[in-house]
């Protein structure tokens, strides 16, 4: 009775007030890109990933997560605003010229709009395939503009809440540290990619150091991925034949299938845990 009595003392707003808001800011990995599902030339059409794992949905014939974000905070408020083909100067802008994916509408407005409690933020990777494809590396300069970007993220999320719990969730290599041997590729569109093992690891220093000076929490998926990318093609003696991404070099594409997903959904899932 007096159980009865506690909860009815509770109005609309007061439940509104103990949400926990929970933000997911990223590109097309969040976005659910899944090459398993559907290709790049489908314009991933069919999409389902580890940010869709996170909020309990299920696609088809696919054995997803038990543990969803509820079981974390089962007040929560769950909203993915990522944008496929965004990168992270277009979200510290909040403006965005490129019409191929999505027509830019003060996408990071909405975000401070909604003041999350809670923000997962994984963006970058556009940014320096822009550099990569550019001229093929990454300049100290472009990686200096890549953390100048985040940081703005940032420090714009916890202007508008200080109380604010960051997760920035970081890349994975896609060749498994072997990207130089494909120096010796005689297609020019994987020859570029050359030098993108080191790339990757300098452009984790850069969500890393941004963590520690934003007191974020920064998320491995280094570490987790290595091995179960395309360096079983390159000469990687170490490859693990469970792949995280398509099992063919032909069929290249930088997006994690289903596997792939769902060590990036344990990896943000265990992050959440901690931080609550």
């Amino acid at each position: 009775m007096l159980a009865l009595t506690i909860t009815g003392c509770f109005n609309d707003g007061d439940k509104e007030e103990n949400k926990v808001k929970i933000a997911v800011i990223g590109d097309s990995i969040s976005d659910g890109c899944n090459p398993e599902l559907s290709t790049s030339a489908e314009m991933y059409a069919k999409r389902y990933g580890y940010a869709q794992m996170l909020e309990g949905k299920k696609y088809e014939e696919i054995d997803t997560p038990a543990k969803t974000i509820y079981n974390i905070w089962n007040n929560a408020e769950y909203r993915n605003f990522s944008i496929t083909g965004s990168k992270a100067s277009e979200w510290n802008m909040d403006s965005s010229t490129s019409t191929k994916w999505h027509t830019w509408d003060k996408e990071f407005q909405k975000v401070l709009d909604f003041n999350p409690d809670i923000a997962v933020i994984y963006l970058g990777a556009n940014d320096i395939f822009e550099y990569v494809y550019n001229d093929g590396v990454v300049t100290p300069d472009e990686l200096s503009d890549l953390s100048t970007n985040l940081k703005g993220i940032v420090d714009k999320l916890k202007s508008k809440n200080d109380k604010i719990k960051i997760a920035i969730v970081g890349y994975y290599d896609l060749f498994d540290g072997y990207s130089l041997a494909l120096s010796a590729s005689t297609v020019d569109s994987f020859k570029i990619f050359k030098d993108m093992s080191a790339i990757t690891v300098a452009g984790n220093k850069v969500l890393s150091d941004l963590a520690t000076l934003e007191g974020a929490v920064y998320v491995d998926n280094y570490s987790t991925f290595m091995n179960h990318c395309y360096g079983i093609f390159l000469g990687n003696t170490n490859a693990s034949p469970s792949l995280y991404v398509t099992n063919s070099i032909n069929t290249f594409d930088i997006h994690p299938v289903t596997a792939g997903h769902k060590i990036i959904y344990q990896n943000v899932y265990s992050t959440l845990e901690k931080i609550k």
